[in-house]
């Protein structure tokens, strides 16, 4: 599990530079330095380390912020922790906004023949992770505040991409 989890932390910075489509399991093994066979045995191909990668991300970022959270009593407070991590880590947050919207656009275009709805799941799957530890650790949130948090998240972000010297977190 160390091994997989390295693997994937790594994984991230190469996405990043290079996005979804602009990297190969060959790219993988000369930046992480380990031999192509490795990580066909942890990963059975792209499309599935990019999915680990990001759930492992995830519950990272989750594991990161409750350990914030506990902190702080109020909701109120307990947001206020929220964006201030979103905004320590925007640039972060950035490349990952980045990386699921390439990934989403090569699967959209690869699967023309398949319903969308089974490429968006996994935008779906991993918001709905970020949403309900929102929902279950801010003071017990709503589903439609836990959703709204999210978009206001997610807009911020895209607008100072656009706009970096837009409104911040």
């Amino acid at each position: 599990e160390l091994m997989r989890a390295t693997l994937m932390e790594k994984a991230f910075g190469l996405f990043a530079r290079k996005g979804f489509h602009g990297v190969s399991m060959r790219d993988f093994s000369q930046e992480l330095e380990v031999s192509t066979g490795t990580v066909y045995h942890y990963f059975t191909n792209k499309s599935e380390l990019f999915a680990q990668m990001i759930k492992h991300l995830v519950q990272g970022d989750i594991q990161e912020v409750l350990a914030q959270v506990t902190e702080v009593e109020s909701p109120q407070d307990r947001i206020a922790v929220v964006l201030n991590h979103v905004a320590i880590k925007e640039a972060y947050f950035h490349n990952l906004l980045f990386l699921l919207f390439d990934f989403y656009r090569d699967k959209r275009e690869a699967a023309v023949s398949k319903p969308l709805a089974t490429t968006a799941s996994f935008f779906s799957d991993s918001l709905k992770i970020y949403r309900e530890a929102i929902e279950e650790n801010l003071g017990h949130l709503d589903k439609g505040t836990g959703q709204m948090l999210i978009s206001v998240i997610i807009g911020t972000l895209v607008q100072r991409i656009l706009d970096p010297t837009a409104m911040s977190l």
